[in-house]
This record gives structure tokens, C-alpha cells and sequence, in this order.
């Protein structure tokens, strides 16, 4: 199995991340960096893109294209436009601006149903069994950007090595907040939140399946946040809403975030038993 093909990487960050915008003389709303959007025109099986909002035409964007907001504007007749961004056979590509009102940025029913039953861990327990929020474990991820670095535990690092992944592929993955669904199988994949005074707001995976065992890097190597895609199987469905794929070259997963505040629950402990959740890492 090939390794990744980059290192050096800037991802994950503490919770209440305040997402990135410019600011200019239109007014400026901030936009979430990791959440998938599909355009969805009502009027037109394509949706136009504009060099700046209500500027002009540079492409058109196909209805049922996944899209990632960069940022958000308000134009003169108070309208919200969309800068978006995302995969295009293989590559990452910024857009330009749409109207935001013909974004689907609504989850399916089924992940949406799935929220209600991710599991709370606390750091500490996280820390015990291999993976380190904002502490040092003995195997540090490359560079993650402006705040903090995860870490996992040799023997932790171990398993999945003998898999065939490289530091990282798992480095990316467990720290992502899109990977909810095999892309191979479309098969959904357990989730946590980490809590306690050094929690990190998000969702993220208690284990990768095999399609993530080598990763490319599409765009952000050393910035806050890193658009990449698995690499080491064929990808059938979205990992982010687990829908069969119409276009592979297409996905784009996000990690990362600008810095910000602690975890909206310090006092939270875990929901789930030691062994559940050895078993849960894969770690049984």
C-alpha cells in the first residue's frame, strides 16, 4: 500500500472554531469551512457562478455538484452569496460566488438521525486508549495548524500501521469531522465528541476503515484547513452523506479549523464503558 502522498499538514483545532472571512465593503458572514453542500437550482439544471457577488459569469456548477462554502457575503439588495470551492476530477478548485438560497447544506435524514446517537468521550479516557486532544502521547501528527497537535500512543499507532496506514492518513482521518460513512461499503462509522476541560467540538470517527489507509492532498498543506481525499480503494459513496458516488474524483474531505475557544462542555463524562470503548477504537 502506497504511503501519503504529503505530510506536514495543518488540520484539527480547539472547539468553537471561528471560521475565516474577508471582510470588505459588502458586509461579511461567516461560513463553515467542513460542512458539504449540493447545489440545487431550482429554476435550472445549472447554477451560475460569478466572480464576485451579483459580478460576472465565469462557470456554471451542475444541480447534485457537492460544494464547500468558503465564505459568506451579503450583496447591496441584501442577498446571500456563497464563495464555494470543492473537488473536480481530482483537484481542488475554488468557484466563485452563487447564491447561497440554491445550496443544499441540509444533511440527510439518516446522518441527521445518526447525531442524536454519537457517543461522549472525555479526553482523558480518549488519552488512555491512544488518542491525544492537546497532549503530548509519543507519536505526534505533522503539523496541524494554529491550535494544537493530536497525538496517539505507539501501540495505538501500531495497529493500524500493520493495516498499511501511514501517520498520516490516520492523522487526517481520526481528526476529521466528514468521515462518517465507508466510502468501499457505505457502511456508517461510529462517532464521538470529545468532552471535558480540553474537549474539541465536532464529530469525529472511533476508527478508519481501509479506503483511508493513504490519503492525497488536494489543497492547504501548512494553512488551518487541508482539503484531501482517501486514496486506497475504489470510492462508491460519499463519505460525508454515504450516497453512491456519481463522480469519485469529486470528494473532498476538510480538516482543520482556525483556533478558538474550549470545549462547550467541561463537565461532560464519558457515555460509554472502557471496554465499549476499546472496543469502539479497535483496540480488542
Amino acid at each position: 500500500m502506497t504511503a501519503a502522498k504529503q505530510s506536514g499538514l495543518g488540520y484539527a483545532h480547539r472547539a468553537g472554531a471561528v471560521f475565516a472571512v474577508v471582510v470588505s465593503c459588502l458586509w461579511a458572514a461567516p461560513a463553515q469551512a467542513t460542512t458539504s453542500c449540493v447545489v440545487a437550482d431550482p429554476k435550472d439544471p445549472s447554477l451560475n457562478v460569478r466572480d464576485a457577488p451579483r459580478g460576472k459569469l465565469i462557470n456554471r456548477l451542475k444541480n447534485g455538484r457537492t460544494v464547500f462554502i468558503l465564505e459568506n457575503r451579503h450583496d447591496a439588495r441584501n442577498k446571500l452569496w456563497a464563495k464555494v470551492a470543492g473537488g473536480y476530477r481530482g483537484r481542488w478548485r475554488e468557484w466563485g460566488w452563487v447564491f447561497q438560497d440554491y445550496l443544499n447544506c441540509t444533511l440527510s435524514e439518516d446522518l441527521e438521525s445518526r447525531r442524536s446517537q454519537v457517543e461522549k468521550v472525555h479526553t482523558r479516557d480518549l488519552a488512555a486508549n491512544g488518542i491525544g486532544w492537546f497532549v503530548k502521547l509519543g507519536v505526534a501528527c505533522p503539523y496541524q495548524g494554529e491550535g494544537h497537535t493530536l497525538s496517539f500512543l505507539p501501540e495505538f499507532v501500531s495497529q493500524y500501521e500493520q493495516k498499511g496506514f501511514s501517520l498520516t492518513a490516520m492523522c487526517l482521518g481520526l481528526a476529521s469531522e466528514g468521515v462518517n460513512y465507508d466510502p468501499e461499503t457505505g457502511n456508517p462509522i461510529p462517532q464521538y465528541e470529545a468532552v471535558g476541560p480540553d474537549g474539541i467540538a465536532g464529530r469525529y470517527p472511533f476508527f478508519l476503515p481501509r479506503c483511508y489507509r493513504s490519503v492525497r492532498i488536494l489543497a492547504g498543506q501548512d494553512t488551518a484547513w487541508v482539503r484531501w481525499t482517501p486514496d486506497a480503494c475504489t470510492l462508491a459513496f460519499h463519505p460525508v452523506t454515504g450516497k453512491r458516488l456519481r463522480a469519485s474524483g469529486d470528494v473532498v474531505l476538510t480538516t482543520g479549523a482556525e483556533a478558538g475557544d474550549a470545549s462547550p462542555e467541561p463537565d461532560a463524562d464519558s457515555t460509554v464503558t472502557d471496554a465499549r470503548l476499546r472496543a469502539l477504537l479497535g483496540r480488542n
